[in-house]
């Protein structure tokens, strides 16, 4: 259904005109970027047509410490080597509230990543993304990870959940057998924690021993029967990324489903948790162009910088997570090469974005009668 596109990588010109970031927030965003200056004219070297570049685009992000990491190494290298200004949009919108804008015509950004996974199926088969210029693939097709391209965008990140534990409370064997050892309170006694969130369903399924061929489609009643066993043994269930690491650090649970990057940090600093690999639950999200984005050929010119193995390897390094390009890892530490989550694919359970964009709404109203029980 998606598949990679080609394209040629075209060096860009080491020019350094003077660069700011603007940062718009909230549903006036779309309004204040109108009123953005252009920024000087050449870099015809950074386009994938040969023409000049000029003037600005505007990325949508969901903000934070994730922005201020886009910001340091995307947005002012392409700034300084493309001579476009990138202006940073931030909102909490929903994927209605994107086809409604869209409809409208009003856009508040140009290109920008997608909220869930299941937003760029639904995207794509709504033709709300631009399709890629036919060589855009071309140059880096042969280091991408497959499933991070196609002829409508890249992943911006992939990550993972992983089983995450105290390390003076569990051993290192912990997760050998899977989602089996998060379930198995015997072998490996303590309180738990899991998401407050459908995907947990795909963890019960494992650890009652559901291939990861024959996982979908999920198995709704035999998935709460076996999360029905874990539940008094679950002291919470978390929402904030952070919450899980907070309570396994602080000893409130030995073991948690929880993010690789929120492992990795306190990790590499010596904190007592860590992560076993085996079943992570592999997901992605994708940078998008609009489809008749207003600033459509900057949109896909800062996109295809942003498959700069370089690039892509900075963002690993501040985040430990990163885009689709595997070349990046060459540039990494054996340390931090494997705290990528697409290092580890081979040990992952599938995420079938389809299925979820078809049957999210279900298994959420089942996921929360459930919880609320």
């Amino acid at each position: 259904m998606f598949y990679k596109g080609q394209n040629r990588l075209v060096q860009a010109r080491d020019r350094k005109p003077q660069t700011m970031i603007r940062r718009l927030t909230g549903v006036g965003a779309g309004i204040a970027a109108l009123a953005c200056f252009a920024a000087p004219v050449f870099a015809a070297d950074c386009s994938l047509d040969g023409e000049t570049l000029s003037g600005s685009v505007r990325f949508f992000s969901t903000g934070g410490t994730y922005a201020e990491t886009l910001d340091k190494v995307y947005f002012l290298p392409f700034q300084e080597e493309c001579g476009v200004e990138v202006i940073s949009v931030t909102s909490s919108r929903t994927y209605e509230q994107l086809t409604e804008m869209m409809k409208a015509g009003h856009y508040q950004y140009d290109l920008g990543g997608t909220l869930s996974g299941f937003e760029y199926p639904l995207g794509v088969e709504a033709g709300l993304y631009a399709k890629l210029p036919g060589n855009f693939w071309d140059a880096t097709s042969a280091t991408m990870e497959n499933r991070g391209t196609s002829e409508y965008g890249a992943w911006s990140t992939s990550f993972s959940q992983v089983m995450a534990y105290n390390t003076d409370a569990l051993p290192a064997s912990f997760g050998e057998n899977g989602w089996a050892d998060f379930w198995d309170v015997e072998k490996y006694p303590g309180k738990r924690s899991l998401k407050s969130d459908p995907r947990s369903l795909v963890f019960a399924l494992m650890a009652d021993g559901v291939k990861r061929e024959d996982l979908y489609p999920l198995d709704y009643d035999r998935a709460f029967r076996k999360l029905d066993e874990l539940k008094p043994h679950v002291l919470f269930w978390w929402k904030a990324g952070d919450q899980p690491i907070q309570g396994i650090l602080n000893k409130e649970v030995v073991a948690s489903s929880a993010f690789n990057g929120r492992v990795w940090s306190p990790s590499r600093d010596g904190k007592p948790i860590a992560m076993n690999w085996n079943e992570n639950l592999f997901q992605f999200g994708w940078n998008i162009v609009l489809k008749d984005a207003p600033n459509q050929r900057n949109a896909v010119a800062l996109l295809h910088f942003m498959q700069r193995a370089d690039r892509q390897a900075e963002q690993a390094k501040a985040t430990a997570y990163t885009g689709a390009n595997l070349a990046a890892l060459k540039e990494l530490s054996e340390e931090a090469a494997q705290a990528l989550a697409v290092a580890h694919v081979d040990q992952s359970i599938p995420y079938d974005v389809v299925w979820w964009a078809d049957n999210v709404k279900e298994a959420s109203k089942r996921w929360n009668e459930w919880i609320a029980q």
